[in-house]
């Protein structure tokens, strides 16, 4: 069965690339994939990921993690980056609206955005 053999490859670990899987599917939805792959984010929690926050040996959080500070302003901005995507689709569904006012938050937000990236892409000493 199909399914079956997706499924032992997901508990194997062993999912095939994404390359593999749209030629296993023949081309179609080509455009929709190329859509996703340029403007989709994509996370991974592998032992590379997360080993600075796991100890794998006893399965707990290392409660106490080394300061850097270029990893923490490359956190910052990628939280602030996920906070400007929420914030523009925020907006946007608000559009409907009969008013000026989508007009307005849309000003402030992208003001947020310009400010927020400007402090984050600041040199630090």
């Amino acid at each position: 069965m199909k399914i079956q053999k997706r499924i032992e490859e997901a508990l194997d670990g062993r999912l095939p690339k994404a390359g593999e899987i749209a030629k296993r599917i023949q081309g179609q939805f080509k455009a929709l994939r190329e859509h996703l792959n340029q403007n989709a984010s994509h996370f991974g929690l592998t032992y590379e990921s997360t080993r600075h926050l796991i100890d794998w040996n006893t399965l707990k959080f290392k409660p106490v993690q080394l300061y850097s500070r270029t990893v923490l302003r490359t956190n910052l901005k990628s939280i602030f980056t996920f906070l400007v995507f929420l914030n523009v689709q925020a907006v946007d569904s608000l559009c409907n609206l009969r008013d000026n006012s989508v007009n307005e938050l849309a000003d402030r937000a992208e003001a947020c955005k310009k400010k927020g990236f400007e402090l984050l892409d600041r040199p630090t000493d």
